[in-house]
């Protein structure tokens, strides 16, 4: 028996043997070109070939894990047609390459140029890149696909050096029990995939030859893989793997009860949604409310930014989804990271710290005026609330704000109506934390999204395998500032909400609320087992932990 330590990126535990998939190698065998001409129409009739690809992939991620999800198709699509790509195929073809080759060569080149930057959320389209290459090769019949020796019986274990998003969502789920990587982070599009599918995922291990056939057992929760386990840690795999199927049904079953503690304290849990459709799983799992609507899906993939209308629609539908229920949209959150051509961001060194969200939002007027028109017009049909991210001072709130009213003053002049609708800001900046005394005068509520106030307050970045161990949301620097932030809004009578993925954290759920945070947002699948978590917890002790947390006591 071996342990091998990764990082666990889709919790559950998995049992199988492994199949190891092994990518084409870089070095091929050159094909002859047959002129330029000829193999440019093979790469465009290619292209075409992997567009229809890619619209059934995205209808199937889109039923398998919901819109939000789906959208890295959508990206993919574009990756066909940029310029940088299509150049150098087309400079590959020119010197006389094979359509094969000329792919190939081209995807190698665009992802070690990736790969290069020094933005971890840059180096992440590397993957994208491979992947759009390895379909284009696949529809010029030049392989490009992955490759397993042999299938074995049973439940399997995909163990490979990298997953693509498209290899993700065609895992066959009565076959595959987990998946083994050496590339790929929490924030990844394979793992984001994988925790929406269920499937229980392990990266930062080498895709060893050795391990194929081999019996693994995969903990996404503590990122281990154990080879060849013995019976006992066999027997307490599997055992817990039953537990956990069982503990799932029991609560679904069992109705969903107030999120209360033993105390009798109250708190509301919601659901993270990336499309109105995905309401339904908020309420199948006993959410109260939609904690974070993402308006970004609609602005992915798009030459023009969407227009009134389209986005009031979508608005509209959310709100009758959840039937007088709370939802809580995000202005747009995009930067260079994210590929929306009718943005025009362009690249940045650093998008993290550049021009995106609220920064664009305040640039862009017009473009903000539309998407608040659209949520003031769709305010008529259900409970809104508007969060406005990435704050850093409080002339940004106050401008937003602004241009809030004035959105509202031309549309009742118009004869539109409108209804009363909370403003909150997102406290994702180290700045909007300390801030929050003012912030919370002039809002109705805040938002603390975890992943970015993390990233941003301990300078890691959370896309970075390299220095995953600095990006610690239970860290004292980041619990300090959250606490400061539910004080002062307590103070203000604002309330305070959590929406990153810590939100169902069974570890900090007692610490958020001992702080006085009353809003838990997360993926609708974590409700039940979140509520669970509340109504099991006795505030005192909850307390003593957060003190201890904090590194008040010893």
């Amino acid at each position: 028996m071996k342990i091998l330590e990764g990082t666990g990126t889709s919790g559950g535990i998995a049992v199988g043997r492994a199949r190891l998939l092994a990518a084409p190698s870089a070095v091929e065998e050159e094909i002859p070109g047959k002129g330029t001409w000829e193999e440019a129409r093979r790469c465009r009739e290619a292209a075409d070939a992997v567009r229809r690809e890619l619209r059934g992939l995205r209808e199937r991620a889109a039923e398998a894990a919901g819109e939000a999800e789906a959208q890295i198709f959508e990206i993919h699509a574009l990756l066909l047609d940029d310029p940088d790509f299509t150049g150098e195929i087309q400079r590959q073809l020119d010197g006389g390459a094979a359509a094969e080759t000329a792919v190939r060569r081209a995807g190698e080149t665009l992802a070690a140029e990736f790969e290069a930057l020094g933005d971890p959320n840059i180096r992440e389209r590397a993957a994208d890149i491979r992947d759009v290459s390895r379909r284009l090769l696949s529809a010029l019949g030049g392989g490009g696909g992955l490759s397993g020796e042999g299938e074995p019986d049973g439940p399997v274990v995909l163990v490979a050096d990298e997953l693509t998003p498209s290899d993700t969502l065609l895992l066959d789920r009565s076959r595959v029990a987990g998946f083994v990587t050496r590339r790929g982070s929490a924030a990844s599009h394979v793992s984001i995939l994988a925790r929406a599918m269920g499937i229980p995922a392990v990266v930062g291990i080498a895709a060893a030859p050795e391990l194929e056939g081999r019996l693994l057992a995969v903990d996404g929760d503590a990122g281990r893989v154990t080879v060849d386990p013995d019976e006992a840690a066999l027997s307490e795999a599997r055992s817990r793997r039953r537990a956990a199927a069982r503990r799932l049904g029991r609560l679904r079953a069992g109705g969903f009860p107030p999120a209360e503690t033993r105390g009798g304290i109250r708190v509301e849990l919601a659901g993270n949604i990336g499309a109105p459709g995905e309401a339904r799983a908020v309420l199948e799992n006993g959410g109260e409310a939609v904690g974070l609507f993402r308006s970004e899906f609609l602005y992915l993939g798009r030459e023009t930014p969407p227009d009134e209308e389209t986005q009031y629609l979508a608005y509209r539908e959310a709100l009758e989804r959840m039937e007088g229920r709370r939802v809580i949209v995000r202005t747009v959150d995009i930067g260079s990271d994210k590929r929306a051509p009718c943005l025009d961001t362009g690249r940045e060194e650093n998008p993290a710290l550049g021009w995106r969200a609220i920064r664009i939002c305040l640039d862009r007027r017009e473009l903000f005026r539309t998407q608040l028109r659209a949520l003031l017009r769709a305010s008529v049909h259900g409970r809104l609330a508007v969060m406005f991210p990435m704050i850093a001072s409080l002339q940004e709130l106050r401008c937003a704000r602004k241009l809030l009213g004035e959105a509202r003053a031309e549309l009742e002049a118009e004869g539109t109506g409108t209804a009363s609708v909370e403003v909150g800001v997102m406290i994702e900046t180290p700045a909007a934390a300390v801030l929050s005394d003012l912030l919370a005068r002039e809002a109705d509520f805040f938002s603390i999204g975890t992943n970015d106030l993390t990233q941003y307050t301990l300078a890691a970045d959370r896309m970075n395998e390299r220095i995953a161990g600095y990006y610690r949301p239970a860290d004292p620097a980041v619990l300090r500032l959250m606490k400061l932030t539910a004080e002062n809004a307590r103070k203000n009578g604002v309330w305070t909400g959590v929406c990153g993925e810590s939100a169902a954290d069974p570890a900090l759920i007692p610490l958020y609320l001992a702080m006085g945070i009353t809003e838990l947002s997360m993926s609708p699948a974590a409700l039940p087992e979140a509520r669970e978590r509340v109504r099991s917890l006795d505030m005192e002790e909850a307390r003593a932990a957060l003190a201890r947390a904090l590194g008040e006591v010893e």
